[in-house]
């Protein structure tokens, strides 16, 4: 049970390093497509550039039509980051745009390390979420974050990103402090500004939970627990029945 105080819920802007920023008029925003990002859904052809090893599940990197660069996941988190993201983005969070691809062709595929069922060895393919990789956007690597230190310890802005980490019923948010399977947190750069983000979606849109008993894009299981998203008020605090694999 997560309880968060009732003055922190409104996220406000930091003046050096951005956690959150106003995402202007959130109405206009096409939810189905980009949701204000500047990047168009992939367009095939796919051309396999390398593996991805990060992470947990099986992913690897192609270029597109265009020539723009995709991050290419397969496994149980392709839904809801899909999802998810738009939403992040449209409440002043940074989140990487991914499109869920539902069946396509990757050219030139060599022989992975980690296999998934979805992707033949000729580079067919179902059911996979394309992340646009950004070549402005420089990610910052071990530059990962805590909830519990500065910069935003106690900021609105966090209680806000905690707030939609719970909405979500996403399980699985490590911050800083983890070592094995590293944090979901981590720092970008991009035009000499510093962008503070929490980076896993794709844990979520299920059961919440702590240990056993979690799912992931199972609406019956979402919305089962909807009724106790919120369980009151209590000194001030707002008390919220989320569970899950948390720090702070």
């Amino acid at each position: 049970m997560r309880a968060l105080p009732l003055a922190l819920l409104i996220p406000l802007s930091l003046a050096a390093g951005s956690l959150w920023h106003d995402p202007g008029n959130v109405a206009a925003l096409d939810f189905g497509g980009a949701a204000g990002a500047p990047v168009k859904p992939p367009a095939p052809p796919f051309t396999f550039q390398r593996e991805d090893l990060s992470g947990t599940q099986p992913k690897l990197l192609v270029r597109d039509a265009a020539g723009s660069a995709w991050d290419v996941k397969f496994g149980y988190e392709v839904k809801p980051e899909s999802f998810c993201w738009r939403v992040v983005r449209a409440c002043g969070y940074f989140a990487e745009p991914g499109f869920y691809v539902p069946s396509g062709r990757i050219e030139n595929l060599k022989p992975l390390r980690r296999s998934a069922p979805s992707l033949s060895p000729g580079g067919r393919f179902t059911s996979a979420r394309f992340q646009f990789r950004d070549p402005r956007l420089k990610y910052l690597r071990g530059r990962n974050w805590r909830w519990d230190r500065p910069p935003f310890a106690g900021t609105r802005e966090l209680s806000g990103l905690k707030i939609l980490i719970m909405l979500f019923s996403n399980w699985d948010n490590k911050d800083g402090r983890v070592g094995g399977g590293g944090p979901n947190t981590a720092v970008f750069e991009k035009g000499g500004r510093l962008i503070y983000a929490f980076t896993d979606w794709g844990s979520g849109m299920g059961r919440w939970g702590s240990g056993t008993g979690q799912t992931d894009w199972r609406c019956a299981d979402f919305s089962a627990q909807t009724p106790e998203f919120v369980k009151g008020v209590e000194h001030e605090s707002v008390v919220f029945g989320w569970e899950g694999d948390r720090h702070g």
